[in-house]
């Protein structure tokens, strides 16, 4: 009996002849595959069923052909029969090219091996079929306080290096949207006398139906342009 029986398409010959070349040859396993071991003058499909009930297990080598085959489906569905709750690993899905598995297929934690060298790639292959404990090497950055030259800092986990540039001493307001077009496309009207005065009006959209947002596009103004504002609830706007 083989350990491994390698479902795959056409499209995807050469990852599965990959696959079972490293499997045999680095982990002395043995695998069986339809480019190798199904000799001409055999029965395809009469092969399929030898290969998917004489092996330990199936390996199926997922891209978006492989999702779109009608052969294939058969083939891991038969693996999944044997063992529906995944404690024996009879099926073995190894992602090689970005797909999303549907179904009862999406329920089965796979291999990925997509966009990564080959080394990576033999490593997660070896770690994923072999159920080995993937704990790193070396130790976590630790996620909470961390003291830097005596101050202490709060790394922020996701989104690393993702700053948004602020002068300081100005709050962050929140972008205009919905019913106040932006203060540009506002109609400003601005009096240069001993003390700047702005006369800003915002013209309502047709189909607003509640608050124009004069507070907010006031608020930012005065925190960009430093002036004062006068405000005036106008429905018409002033030229």
């Amino acid at each position: 009996m083989a350990d491994y029986f390698i479902s795959y398409t056409a499209a995807d010959a050469r990852w599965a002849e990959w696959i079972a070349w490293v499997l045999e040859g680095k982990k002395k396993c043995t695998t069986l595959l339809q480019a190798w071991d199904f000799v001409p003058g055999s029965n395809f499909v009469l092969e399929m069923q030898r290969a998917a009930s004489s092996t330990s297990r199936t390996i199926a080598v997922l891209s978006p052909d492989y999702l779109r085959s009608a052969y294939a489906k058969p083939e891991w569905a038969a693996a999944f029969a044997q063992d529906p709750e995944g404690m024996k690993r009879k099926l073995g899905p190894v992602m090689v090219r970005d797909c999303t598995p549907d179904g009862l297929l999406k329920a089965i934690v796979h291999i990925n091996l997509v966009n990564l060298t080959e080394e990576e790639a033999e490593n997660a292959l070896f770690t994923g079929l072999l159920g080995t404990r993937q704990k790193p090497g070396t130790a976590p950055a630790f996620p909470g306080i961390q003291i830097h030259d005596g101050k202490a800092t709060v790394p922020f986990p996701g989104n690393a290096g993702k700053t948004e540039s602020r002068p300081l001493g100005r709050p962050s307001i929140p972008r205009l949207k919905g019913t106040i077009s932006d203060l540009l496309n506002s109609q400003t009207f601005l009096q240069r006398r001993s003390q700047q005065k702005c006369l800003l009006t915002a013209k309502r959209k047709p189909a607003a139906r509640f608050g124009w947002g004069k507070h907010f596009l006031l608020t930012r103004y005065v925190i960009t342009r430093a002036t004062i504002i006068t405000a005036m609830p106008s429905m018409k706007p002033l030229v």
